[in-house]
């Protein structure tokens, strides 16, 4: 059984319709990227998932259960955390305070507790817990962000471009916290512009064109199909992919 099972949805903005019948899996443990031109309905995707849009047509459905009407909070509390590209931390807030408001629905001997594992889980904020958001480099900003979303222990963890404006060394070590947090047993779906080393430590992928399913499949097979490359990878030597 599907952890996440997305089915023929249609779904938008007012009267635009972005989606036009899309459809995904997400399975236990896996990490799936979503890749594709601007305006191909990505980040829409990710917000179907996690409930801030209802779709007009389709299904999503969490071990089994359809919960396409379900809000967002509710989402939350049945295992799923959101990453947006934007706005995904408080700047005036410090790292320690952010990581309290990622804790809200925690009671407080529970959220003192995930802190001290979410400090654990990434040291570099541990170093950091005093300083303001605003202070930090773009990278630390984004595992705030990330840290932010692990304190309600999720088993699902859904990204819209992690990578973005960050340097290629920040990129990277993002990447690797992204792998090192799906080896503890978290299921991944990740948006990314970068998206051959996204599918480099992904198992599966799916290309959207114009609100549509183009291509999907393992991500090792992405990699690897020519026209994918030529299209949406910039051509160039492929390297294996995860699992």
């Amino acid at each position: 059984m599907a952890l996440i099972e997305m089915t023929g949805v249609h779904a938008g903005y007012g009267a635009a319709e972005i989606l036009h019948g899309t459809s995904l899996t997400l399975g236990e443990g896996e990490i799936v990227t979503i890749i594709g031109p601007n305006g191909a309905g990505k980040s829409t995707v990710l917000r179907v998932v996690m409930g801030y849009i209802v779709p007009r047509v389709g299904t999503v459905k969490l071990r089994g259960e359809d919960i396409t009407a379900e809000r967002a909070d509710q989402r939350v509390r049945r295992g799923l955390a959101f990453v947006p590209q934007l706005d995904n931390v408080f700047p005036s807030l410090t790292v320690t305070e952010n990581l309290k408001m990622g804790g809200y629905l925690l009671d407080r001997g529970t959220l003192s507790a995930r802190m001290d594992e979410v400090f654990a889980e990434f040291p570099v904020l541990a170093g950091h817990r005093r300083r303001r958001a605003r202070t930090l480099s773009g990278g630390q900003r984004q595992l705030l962000a990330m840290g932010r979303a692990m304190m309600t222990n999720p088993s699902i963890l859904i990204l819209d471009e992690p990578s973005a404006a960050l340097s290629p060394r920040m990129a990277g070590e993002v990447f690797e916290k992204v792998a090192e947090i799906n080896r503890s047993g978290r299921a991944i779906l990740i948006v990314e512009q970068e998206a051959q080393r996204s599918l480099e430590i992904s198992h599966r992928g799916y290309v959207l064109v114009d609100g549509r399913n183009a291509f999907e499949g393992e991500a090792k097979h992405l990699l690897a199909d020519e026209k994918i490359r030529a299209a949406f990878l910039g051509g160039g030597h492929a390297p294996p992919a995860a699992g």
